[in-house]
């Protein structure tokens, strides 16, 4: 009598040699009918058996239509696997393996990768077409199920996960609103004092510090900035400043430690490219399924916590509205505005609530809050908590780039010094300086806005996949409802023929030698472009700028173990995202300068 294990191992073995059956007909069958599609052949009872063939077919191909014209890509795609096979030979720089495939097929390829028919597009105007001049028909994202698993099993309470639909957009142009001050508005201001207090306890802690490597140094860990990025966030947008941190009921210091790296883990996960997102099916083993709750674990702790923020906040609102007048407007009224700013992005933000948030001293925090109590059906509870913390989530993403630079510089005492000597220009320039450099000097720092851009560019941070709302076209070729849409940065960040020596850390390259000024090249594009680029570069540039402003006026930076570890992982790899383990990420000894 058979056991359980030698009927399931018979019953896989079946099932994959029908596949197998499957994938071969399919294969016959494409190739019969695209060689009468080119070449036609003779009428009559001919046609009448390409037509059924062709209705066989297209079954196969999951309705695929081969009478218009494909994209061209890889002859053999695998049952269940697709392409994949593909990158398996390069499983620890897939993008590398996808530059391959481009240059074997083009800048526009056609590629099954698991349950994903997928389009990798490697042009400047491919990429034009999907992210501005198609961009409703590109809108979508692709559903991965592990991106449920950080937002309460469900992907659209997401901001930059989400599909694009009206809550969306409504959602969008109230994050547009909190993390873009316009020069000038309370808000700015309040960025400011924000990160020039924060960065000013940075520097008295690492003062502190009784760490040392072997020269005596101090040394700098990764936390350390984590918690620093994510107390500027808690600040600016919740309110949440240090003294409230001290007051959480568990000891302030692990309260903002759990909370950095609980989002600094989940930053790190979201970057990973895994075998189970294309092939589903394997989530259903217990590795995976252990996996995906721990993720599903600490994505719960982190939105209860935010959540227990946010419950003060909103108790506050309600209890004032209780004594407020009807005429008298939360969230005032934008029309009555004499600033006159314009809106950078009119079709997809919020006119009024752009205009809300940017010239007046409301809060993001009240701002959310408000717009729930006027509607909680177009903006839930869930909707809107979900959204509060992944706007601070993007902490880890600001920390992550930032410890970038800083290993960058570390390897790279010339450029290091020329950053200096352009802080000691502003300081000497301003008599009465406190000695902090603010987001006011930023026009006065191109060595250091050229250097976090070089950052950006060598670690190929990646633009999230778009996915087809309709069938539509790219060029010449058919693109069906449904596909999913990679970009190959690798190509445009990587390649000798738009940046010489491509993989040196050099920010002169974004600096005008004439005018002495920043240049972007419109090739170069970190934060994608359109109705879905990223919300954060403005908290990128402005934390990160005065950071390394205000902590090279203080240590020069130096790499510890020759630099061995540093390099390794600043390797350009198609993500951000550094090792949350400490014991795994670089170490950064800092020398004071005298």
């Amino acid at each position: 009598m058979e056991t359980i294990d030698e009927i399931v191992a018979r019953t896989l073995s079946t099932i994959l040699i029908i596949l197998l059956h499957l994938w071969l007909i399919r294969f016959i069958l494409k190739q019969y009918l695209m060689r009468n599609h080119h070449h036609g052949g003779q009428e009559g009872t001919g046609d009448k058996d390409r037509s059924l063939l062709r209705k066989i077919s297209d079954s196969l191909f999951r309705g695929s239509k081969i009478d218009r014209k494909n994209p061209p890509g890889p002859w053999l795609s695998l049952p269940i696997v697709g392409d994949l096979y593909l990158l398996a030979p390069h499983a620890d720089d897939p993008w590398w393996a996808f530059d391959q495939i481009r240059v074997k097929y083009g800048p526009l390829v056609r590629l099954r990768l698991g349950s994903f028919e997928t389009i990798l597009i490697s042009s400047l105007d491919l990429m034009r077409e999907v992210l501005l001049t198609k961009a409703e028909y590109f809108a979508d994202r692709p559903h991965f199920r592990r991106h449920d698993y950080y937002f309460n099993m469900n992907r659209q309470n997401a901001l930059a996960l989400c599909d694009w639909t009206e809550t969306h957009q409504k959602r969008r142009s109230i994050a547009h609103a909190a993390v873009i001050p316009r020069f000038g508005t309370d808000n700015f201001t309040r960025l400011s004092d924000c990160c020039s207090k924060n960065i000013r306890i940075l520097i008295e802690n690492l003062q502190n510090l009784n760490r040392s490597d072997q020269n005596d140094n101090l040394v700098m860990e990764k936390d350390q900035i984590n918690e620093l990025c994510c107390k500027i966030f808690l600040e600016f947008l919740l309110d949440f400043d240090e003294k409230s941190i001290a007051n959480t009921k568990e000891n302030g210091h692990n309260f903002l430690k759990n909370l950095a790296y609980n989002f600094d883990y989940i930053f790190y996960d979201i970057n990973q490219m895994n075998l189970s997102d294309f092939i589903p099916s394997l989530q259903r083993f217990k590795p995976i399924r252990k996996y995906l709750d721990e993720i599903f674990k600490k994505s719960q702790w982190l939105s209860g916590e935010i959540g227990k923020i946010v419950q003060k906040r909103f108790e506050m609102i309600v209890a004032k509205r209780k004594h407020q007048r009807p005429e008298e407007s939360p969230i005032g009224d934008a029309r009555t505005d004499k600033i006159g700013a314009t809106n950078p992005d009119n079709s997809d933000i919020d006119e009024i609530l752009w205009k809300t948030q940017n010239q007046s001293n409301v809060r993001f925090l009240d701002l959310i809050i408000d717009h729930h109590l006027e509607d909680p059906e177009k903006i839930t509870w869930d909707e809107m908590l979900f959204e509060i913390a992944d706007l601070i989530g993007g902490s880890s993403a600001v920390s992550n780039l930032l410890f970038r630079l800083i290993g960058h510089l570390a390897m790279n005492q010339d450029v290091q010094q020329e950053i200096y000597d352009e802080i000691q220009t502003i300081l000497s320039s301003r008599p009465d300086s406190d000695g902090i450099v603010r987001i006011e000097d930023q026009a006065k720092m191109p060595m250091v806005f050229a250097s976090i851009m070089e950052a950006l560019r060598l670690s190929l941070s990646p633009i999230v996949p778009h996915y087809t709302r309709a069938d539509t076209s790219l060029q010449e070729y058919f693109v069906p409802k449904g596909t999913m849409i990679l970009f190959n940065i690798y190509h445009f960040n990587l390649s000798p023929k738009f940046f010489a020596e491509p993989f040196r850390f050099d920010p002169k390259r974004f600096i005008d030698s004439k005018e002495k000024r920043l240049r972007k090249p419109s090739y170069f594009f970190p934060f994608s472009y359109g109705r879905r680029s990223c919300l954060g570069y403005k908290m990128v540039n402005t934390i990160l700028s005065t950071t390394i402003a205000n902590l090279l006026i203080h240590y020069r930076l130096t790499s510890i173990d020759n630099g061995e570890k540093i390099g390794r992982l600043l390797k350009p790899k198609g993500t951000v995202a550094l090792p949350c383990e400490l014991n795994e990420c670089y170490h950064i000894g800092l020398i004071e300068r005298c």
